[in-house]
């Protein structure tokens, strides 16, 4: 039984078999640990909820925003401002969905069978800040980043000033030659590398030294400016301008993220710049690519994610606005995950697949 156990967790979250979560505090006492062979019904009932709920952002959502998304990144040359900035924000939604639902899906596949995968997924896009972004954005994969890439470097830093007589102190990263050593340097280095991991093009090494960019910024945002200053920048509006302006810097990496080449890459910037002019397509496919990106725009800024809707992991719907939306197993849930079940059949591609398998 632990063998078939184990056989789930690797077919359908390998992202984890390298992080730190299958270490003794998380996965393996579950697959070591004596339970009841019977199929616990609170369990699959909300591993199936959760099940459905991944299966209908892929099918429903991701795949059918992947049409629109090829069709701006296969032609970059030709785009105009606005079909440049629709095409991103289309391939950064269908990115979201697909990655989402495919975290959804594994996770709720294993908790019908009674095993409690890790959250790798919490609602990125509404992150305030670049490292809330990665404390959202493949949890999994963040954590051990931090601790077999990041820590090892920051620590071998340490280690380094300190035999050179050099103070590690919190005062001692307030310097210039402090910071740049002790935090900006195992940052970049760390993305880098996960710039290399994603892919062997250039892009992909851009894609990574623009987050590690964007990283040291931010730890140097929150280490030079102040606490005091901080906690002026924590109102509803700063709030907001603070998830926009994070939201846009992840466009931006994006990019290079999708572009078949650094150059494509290159040029589908400068159509966002409006460089290759402002026109737009003023046609049907236009109009409902428009109306799809701010409904999906809607959803990850506004409507709660799966497992607040599910009230799992300590997470639950905190607005009044959306309280309807908690998941309850009674009858109406019943029928309704079971219709979005149906309607996701219905719509599944044979071609498709989830993009994160590539890596």
């Amino acid at each position: 039984q632990n063998i078939v156990e184990y056989a789930l967790f690797v077919t359908f979250f390998p992202h984890l078999i390298a992080g730190p979560i299958i270490h003794h505090k998380e996965m393996m006492p579950q697959f070591l640990e004596k339970r009841d062979p019977r199929l616990n019904m609170d369990d699959m009932l909300v591993g199936l909820s959760w099940f459905v709920l991944g299966l209908a952002k892929k099918c429903i959502l991701a795949d059918h925003l992947a049409p629109m998304a090829e069709r701006a990144f296969a032609a970059p040359h030709s785009l105009g401002m606005a079909q440049a900035w629709l095409g991103v924000v289309i391939y950064s939604l269908q990115l979201y969905f697909d990655f989402s639902g495919y975290s959804d899906m594994a996770i709720g596949l294993a908790r019908m069978f009674s095993i409690r995968f890790p959250l790798n997924f919490n609602s990125p896009y509404k992150a305030i800040n670049i490292i809330d972004f990665w404390q959202r954005w493949h949890m999994t994969l963040t954590r051990w980043l931090t601790l077999y890439l990041y820590n090892p470097m920051a620590l071998s830093v340490s280690r380094r000033r300190l035999r050179a007589g050099k103070k590690v102190s919190q005062r001692a990263a307030r310097t210039i030659s402090g910071f740049l050593s002790m935090l900006a340097w195992p940052t970049l280095a760390t993305m880098f590398l996960i710039g290399i991991w994603h892919g062997a093009g250039l892009q992909f090494i851009i894609f990574g030294v623009l987050h590690g960019i964007y990283l040291t910024v931010n730890h140097a945002w929150r280490l030079f400016k102040g606490e005091a200053a901080l906690r002026r920048e924590r109102g509803a509006a700063a709030r907001a301008g603070s998830i926009l302006l994070t939201w846009l810097c992840v466009l931006l990496a994006e990019v290079f993220f999708r572009a078949n080449s650094t150059a494509d890459a290159v040029q589908f910037l400068k159509g966002m710049a409006g460089m290759h002019g402002l026109r737009t397509a003023a046609s049907p496919v236009a109009h409902l690519e428009l109306v799809l990106a701010a409904a999906g725009l809607f959803i990850v800024w506004f409507l709660p994610n799966t497992q607040e809707i599910l009230g799992q992991a300590g997470a639950a719907i905190r607005s009044r606005y959306w309280r309807w939306l908690s998941w309850q197993p009674n009858w109406q849930w019943s029928l309704t995950m079971g219709l979005l079940f149906f309607v996701a059949l219905l719509v599944l591609k044979n071609q498709a697949t989830f993009l994160y398998f590539q890596f």
